[in-house]
Formats: C-alpha cells, structure tokens, sequence
C-alpha cells in the first residue's frame, strides 16, 4: 500500500514517537509511507529509514496557514495518489476531511488523547470512515462525546520498538555532556507545551525536598515546547535556592533510549513511561491534569489493570501533588538494587508481551484492511423499552449487540430509543429517537430488517398506549417489506380482546419468532396463534459478561469488606401503600440477625432510587444505595460479590441466577412468578401484602439452605445460557433464507 500519514509536527511527543514507530514498520514490511507535517527533529531519522517528508504547517490555528496547508494537502494527495489517508490530530482530521468530501480517498484517524469538548469544537472534528484509539477508555470518549459508532473504532497500542528501548548500560558520554554527578537521576520524557507541562514542574519543586534524603540526586527534563524557557528559569530559580545544578533540561532530543539509560526511576505517563518501562527502569505514573491525567504512584503488578484502561495515562485519578510525588519518589530511591530490578523487569516483560511495534501495526493493518476492503454489512433497527435508564433493558440491548458479533456478516444496529445521543454515547450504536416518525421511517427504509428487542414488549399491564407503540413499528416495518424477528420476547400479559386480536395477527406475520420462557408460548398458543416454528430460547441477558471489580465497587460504597452483602431492588408499582414500612422492618431484621451489610440496587435511575431511599429513611439500621451504573456488566459485578438478593424487578432476578446468587421474589407482574419457578427460589408475596416477618423466615431458610440452592441454581441456569446463545443462530438462518447473507 501506500500510505499518507498527516500530523501537526514531529517533534519529541508521544504522538509523534507512535506514528514515527508505525512508519518505520510499515516500511520494513514493504508498504510506502509518505508524511506530511510542519516538521521537527524526527524528519531526519524518518528520512534515513526510506520514509518521504513533506512541510506542510499544521501545527497552528492560523486560518491563513490552515489555508495554505490545505492547498499543499490537495496537491499532494493529487500528486502522490496514496491508497489511504491516516491522520494524527484534530488539525489534519479536519483539513483531510475537508478535502474527502470532494476527492473521495479513504480515510482514517487515530485518537492519541483526550481533548477539551465544545459544541464548535465537535462540529468541526472529523474521525474519518474508521478511527483507531489508542486505549479502551479512548474509545468510549469517542462514542459518548462524538458519537462514533462502536464498530468503527479498532482499539490499539502505543507499541514500543524494544530493540532500541532496551536495557543497559548508562552511556557515560551523557553523564558528562549532561553535567550529571555519579548520584541517582530522576528523569521525566514529556512535551512542555502549556497543558502538558505540569507533572515537570511538580517535580521540580520536590527537588529541593529530595535532596534533604538524597543529597547526590538529580532531575533530568527531556523535552521542548512553549513552556520550555518559564520551565528553564524555574529549573535555574531550584539550582540556585540548591547551591548547585540540581534540575538539567536537556530541551527535545531524539535519542530518548540513550537518556532513558541513566535514569535510576522515571516519571511521567503513556508512551514515555512505556519506553521507560521497555528499558527495565521503575516507573511513577504521573500526568497532567489540563488532559484529565491524575496520578497512580509506583507502577506494580497490582495496578496493571487500571494502568492498561486508560493507555499508562492516569485518567480517573486524583491529581500529581509535591507531596505524593516526594513520597513515592523516596520510596524507589530507597530501594535496594534488587527491588528495583524487579520493578523495572515486571515492566519490561509486559511491553515485549503486550506492546510490541509488531503488534501495533497488526492492528493498523487490520484497520486499513477494513477500511480499504469493508464488508458487507447487515443493516438492523432494534426496538425496544431503550433509553429509558433502565438497566433490564440496556442489558438485553447489550447482549443482543454482543451476540450479533457472532454472525458471519457484521451487524449494524440503529436502536430506537427514547435517548438518542445517551444510548449512542453508552453503546456505540447509531441510535434515532423512538417518537420521531420520521426518524423511524429513514432508520426502516435504510435497514434489512426489524428485530424487535428482548423484553415484555408485547403486553398491556403497563400501558395500552406500550403495546400499540411496538405493534406500530413491526406494522410499518412489515409495509416496507422488510423480515421482522422477534428476539427473545416476553409475551404478555394482553388483557383486552382488542389488543389479543392485533397480536395473534401480528405474531402470524413476522417472519421469525423467539420467545424467551415457556410461559410466552403458552400465551401465544391462547391467543391463537398456530405457526409451528416459534422457538423457546432464553433471555439474551443470561449471555452478560460481569465485571471483575465487583467488590471493589460495593468497597467504594463504604460497605465494609468483611461483611456479607444483602440486595435489594425495589421499584414503585400500584397497590404498595404498606410496603415501604414492612421492607425497612425486614431490612433492619435482616441486619442485625443475620449480620448482613444491606445494600439497595437502582435498576433504573431515579424511579428505584426514591423508593430505596423512602425505605432506607425508614430503617434505624445502616443501609448503601447503588445508584445505576451505565454498565449492565458492573452491576452484575457487584450482585456476584452477594449473600442473596431480595427482588421485585426481573432482571435483577435474573442477574443473580446469572451470578449463582440465591433469591427471594416479591411479585408485582407474572413474569417474576414465571422465573422465580424456572429458579425454583422461594417468593415474599406481593408488593401488597408483604409482611416483613413472613418475609424474614423465607430469606433465612433461603440462607440456611444457601449452598444447595446455588448448587440447583447452577443445574438450572446453564441450560438457559446455552439456550440464549441459540437466538443468534435462528436469526442468522432467517438472514440467509430471505437472501440477506449468503448461505455457505
């Protein structure tokens, strides 16, 4: 291939280290690169390896210069004709941008960071036809502040070359062109532009501290940029309160793995701490807060996890103090060579495992691949309860995307929602207002087909308004032709002969059919329907992934470790007057006799919490909230670190059996009946007519009984999980039936 990579410079940057790295191999692996930057001190080691350089100002918000750039841009793209354009910045997105409207290349970006969000700012942003970040939590920025689509972002490294980053010697040659003594040298790799020159100045100001305990230390501060001369003289002021040259810059240099070798511990985050990592040395992650980076301390094993989300950038944490940095600072220097040996060896082993050039640039490959070669994709509209904040529902839509990743074809969902951008940001998936006619109209006119989305969609206890709504869309879906495929539903209850007429006329004319319980077909089969290919499978949730850091969340809440977790998910329903009282009587018995930390779960935003909090106001013994998590998998998480779990929702019922937990039901629809006997887990009564004693015998036999009631849970649940993963399948044979993908 040949490849145009555009970026703003190329001078010291982790940004600019990545593309430099990703050129390089490129090229040894045959391709041609050619970049267009405004140039910096890696064009010559560019130049030396066969890769072309072209000046072209990108690295300013001058409109004039923007302008001209985009003149030389459109002449070398005319000029060179390059199989892909790949840009680097939101200046060179925007200008590529510009330009392929009108010249038709194909396009692609990388997001390095995370920057400032204004309404102008994501007007103008371009991520072109496919994005690559470089980091998870860069992905999810993508989707929640720009809307791209999750299936349009390929996640990668910050691969280092471990050849050249490598441990050994110290290069004496530097000692003395440095100006460096024989002590221990703490060094930071860092740009020291304005946003990115913070972590450089804190420890400049713990200099003087750290001499107190090390008086041969020294400070080493590779980099340049705008605060390059303000960094100087605060380097002279510390010098001179120190009686000697304490803090060395060295200004930008290209030969980091030489200057990396003196360092006895370095400091900083991303790229430059990967480097230094790759060289064995120990590392204290620490960044800059104008780039919500934070600080992390010593790099451990313990803290990989963490570390790896946010690509060694610190983002979630608290701020870089003096005195945090001190501290940590002491600690490494204290060591003896043994412990930072292994350190800086637990280091340099993950980045030959997990950041090699080699695999970043599969990855790239892969993109361009994609990009150059993207494969036919299956357009969906799902419809559903979605955009609601109810975690249930999100749930079902979660698992049916991950699902759909299991055909032959690659699915594209546009969701229906209530909360266009919130579903989008949280999902990754295109998304149209559920109210909007016109909006649904386009979404089924550009689609394949309809899969109407797991749930209780076809019933009229909630609302008759509910059940029109959805036989709605599956009417005007069947008007445009288009395969409708029931996904997993919950049929019923339907009340009003009307309302069993329309649906029995409704389920006769989809195309598929799949319920999730066996109760469902029984109400079908009552309302008349007579097909004989619906398919039982199960509740596409069963199919859910946890998350891993389940106890830490219940931690985070103040829930000490010690003590056994009860849940508690409660929702306002009819008929529940006395209610309340008799759940904060059986919460507090529960606690004090049976020593459990009470903790309530909000399934859906506001509507659970203000009835957990009228129960817990009620209570005299300490209960914790657990507010909605935008992730299904988190609460699942936390459910999985439980004693038992007391439910009125569904889902919350499910989640458990999911998680091996047992459960107590109190029932306000049929649907939590039905699935409490699928669990055979023992029910409270009714919203109605719950009575907190009554109640506290059926959760303390449950208790008693708690290890063969997980061992017959597990009997039950693992067939309706093999039964889950069924529904995609079905899908995938009407997909070929009607033509959609092609039959092997």
């Amino acid at each position: 291939m040949k490849i145009l990579m555009t970026l703003m410079g190329l001078d010291i940057g982790g940004a600019e280290t990545h593309v430099l790295e990703l050129a390089k191999e490129l090229r040894r692996q045959g391709h041609e690169v050619l970049l267009a930057s405004g140039g910096g001190v890696y064009v010559p080691e560019l130049e030396q390896y066969g890769i072309r350089h072209v000046t072209i100002p990108m690295n300013q918000r001058s409109v004039s210069l923007m302008l001209q750039s985009l003149g030389l841009l459109r002449q070398t793209i005319r000029r060179e004709k390059p199989d892909l354009v790949h840009a680097h910045a939101r200046i060179p997105a925007f200008l590529c941008g510009l330009l392929q409207k009108r010249m038709k290349f194909p396009f692609l970006t990388t997001a390095h960071g995370m920057f400032e969000v204004t309404p102008m700012l994501k007007r103008i942003s371009n991520w072109g036809d496919r994005t690559v970040a470089v980091s998870q939590d860069l992905k999810t920025y993508l989707m929640k502040n720009y809307q791209v689509p999750a299936d349009q972002i390929h996640v990668t490294i910050n691969g280092i070359n471990t050849d050249r980053f490598c441990p050994g010697d110290p290069a004496a040659d530097l000692r003395t062109e440095l100006g460096l003594g024989a002590g221990p040298v703490v060094m930071l790799v860092s740009r020291l532009d304005t946003p990115s020159s913070f972590s450089a100045r804190c420890l400049m100001e713990a200099a003087p501290e750290l001499l107190k305990t090390f008086p041969d230390a020294e400070v080493v501060i590779v980099g340049g940029g705008d605060q390059e001369e303000v960094l100087r003289r605060q380097a002279e002021d510390v010098n001179r309160r120190c009686g000697r040259a304490v803090v060395h810059m060295t200004g930008s240099r290209t030969d980091v793995d030489r200057l990396l070798s003196l360092a006895t511990v370095f400091v900083g985050v991303s790229r430059a701490a990967l480097e230094a990592m790759s060289e064995a040395k120990p590392v204290i992650l620490a960044g800059n807060p104008d780039y919500d980076q934070g600080y992390q301390g010593i790099f451990t094993p313990e803290k990989l996890d963490a570390a790896r989300e946010s690509n060694f950038c610190c983002r979630g944490f608290g701020p870089v103090t003096q005195e945090a940095l001190l501290r940590d600072l002491t600690a490494v220097l204290s060591m003896d060579d043994a412990g930072r040996q292994a350190l800086g060896g637990f280091g340099r082993q993950l980045v030959l495992e997990e950041y090699s050039v080699a695999r970043m640039t599969r990855d790239y490959l892969a993109a361009y691949d994609k990009l150059l070669h993207p494969p036919k994709v299956v357009r969906a509209v799902i419809s559903g309860y979605y955009g609601y904040g109810n975690l249930g529902d999100d749930a079902i839509l979660k698992a049916i995307a991950g699902q759909l990743g299991s055909l032959s074809q690659p699915v594209r969902l546009t969701v229906l929602s209530r909360q266009p951008e919130k579903t989008m940001a949280e999902y990754g998936l295109p998304a149209v207002g559920r109210f909007s006619p016109l909006g649904v109209l386009r979404a089924l006119r550009k689609s394949d087909l309809l899969i109407s989305g797991g749930g209780s969609l076809l019933q009229d206890k909630t609302s008759n308004r509910s059940l029109w709504y959805y036989l709605s869309v599956i009417r005007l879906a069947q008007h445009l032709k288009k395969p409708v495929f029931l996904y997993a539903n919950g049929i019923g209850p339907i009340l009003r002969q009307k309302n069993r007429r329309a649906v029995r006329k409704c389920i006769q004319r989809c195309d598929g059919v799949t319920l999730r319980d066996a109760d469902s077909l029984a109400e079908l089969t009552a309302l008349g329907v007579t097909r004989t290919d619906v398919h039982v499978t199960a509740d596409p949730a069963f199919t859910l992934d946890p998350a891993d850091n389940g106890r830490e969340i219940l931690t985070k809440l103040g829930i000490p470790p010690e003590k056994k977790v009860l849940g508690v998910s409660v929702r306002r329903v009819r008929d529940m007057e006395g209610a309340p009282e008799q759940f904060a009587l059986l919460c507090d018995r529960l606690s004090r006799e049976k020593d459990l930390a009470v903790l309530f779960l909000a399934m859906q935003d506001q509507r659970d919490e203000e009835i957990s909090r009228e129960i817990m106001d009620r209570m005299t013994e300490p209960a914790w909230l657990l507010q909605t998590p935008a992730d299904p998998g988190a609460m699942l998480g936390a459910i999985g670190c439980m004693e038992v779990l007391i439910s009125m929702r569904l889902h919350t019922i499910i989640f458990a059996a999911r998680q091996r937990i047992p459960a107590v039901g109190c029932v306000y629809d049929p649907k939590v009946s039905a699935f409490l006997k699928l669990f055979h887990m023992p029910s409270c009564g009714t919203p109605g007519d719950i009575q907190a004693d009554r109640a506290f015998e059926v959760v303390a036999n449950l208790l008693a009984e708690r290890q063969a009631r997980v061992q017959d849970l597990d009997q039950r649940v693992v067939p309706l999980e093999q039964a889950a993963r069924e529904t995609p399948a079905l899908l995938e044979e009407l997909l070929k039936q009607k033509h959609i993908i092609g039959r092997d």
